[in-house]
């Protein structure tokens, strides 16, 4: 019996590497079928307005479809009018399912905050710009995987944003009625002259308000059913990547050249 083994192990340790090899070719394919799972993402906002002001509380949602938060070119929904006009997140995050966001109170001043996105996700956000009408910054449905499938890693300056919902004042010149004016109706949110402009460029900001930084931080399972590994493979899953070939070239090896010497 122990001779009919040791004949047997050559070929099982053959068949041993030629699994692994098989392994190796099928990566290719592993990694597109990780692309279903889910990443977890860190973002952080840092406030470099000029002049100097609050950034105040407000909101993001991670979407599919564009535009499902805010649009440029397009006039403002409720949830964006009342970010960027009174600095409240609650109709966004009411009506569209957005996620609250806390305030960058001063110059240098960061919100950090993590969320989870499937490949062909967006994220938007968007926070109030304190010493205007309805100025804020934001994004507007940035793809969160590059065009090889891959989680983003960038940091992106963000400008100033009109909402296109009031009349501009000058900044820090205060607002009629206050934000908004109780005595103006319970639905009031308005604190000048309401306007129905399309989102845009706001005119009276130069230059980047403040920067987010958006990096995947946890590859995790995938939901059930979809398969590998999500985001794809990180840097240490390439180094298993190639010890797993590496070892499986030389069990081939050893395998092939212990049958050939029995033989």
């Amino acid at each position: 019996m122990l001779t009919t083994l040791t004949r047997r192990m050559p070929l099982t340790v053959a068949l041993a590497g030629i699994l692994l090899a098989t392994l190796l070719a099928l990566t290719p394919f592993m990694a597109r079928v990780s692309a279903q799972g889910t990443v977890t993402f860190r973002a952080t906002i840092t406030n470099t307005t000029n002049p100097e002001m609050i950034i105040t509380p407000g909101a993001y949602l991670v979407h599919s479809a564009d535009g499902a938060f805010w649009s440029m070119g397009s006039p403002a929904g409720v949830g964006l009018e009342r970010i960027a006009e009174i600095g409240n997140p609650a109709a966004a995050v009411d009506g569209l399912g957005a996620v609250a966001l806390g305030a960058a109170p001063a110059s240098g001043a960061t919100v950090t905050f993590e969320f989870s996105a499937t490949p062909g996700d967006k994220l938007s956000f968007a926070q109030m710009l304190i010493a205007s009408n309805d100025g804020f910054i934001g994004l507007d449905s940035m793809p969160l995987w590059d065009g090889g499938g891959n989680p983003v890693s960038t940091t992106v300056s963000l400008n100033a944003y009109d909402a296109g919902t009031e009349a501009n004042t000058d900044l820090f010149s205060g607002f009629d009625g206050g934000q908004p004016d109780p005595a103006r109706g319970a639905d009031n949110v308005e604190n000048g002259t309401a306007t129905a402009d399309a989102v845009g460029p706001h005119d009276q900001f130069g230059g980047a308000q403040a920067t987010i930084t958006i990096s995947p931080v946890v590859a995790g399972l995938p939901a059930t059913g979809s398969g590998g590994l999500a985001g794809g493979a990180s840097g240490v899953d390439a180094w298993a990547i190639a010890a797993i070939a590496a070892l499986g070239l030389v069990v081939v090896g050893a395998g092939l050249r212990v049958v050939t010497q029995r033989r």
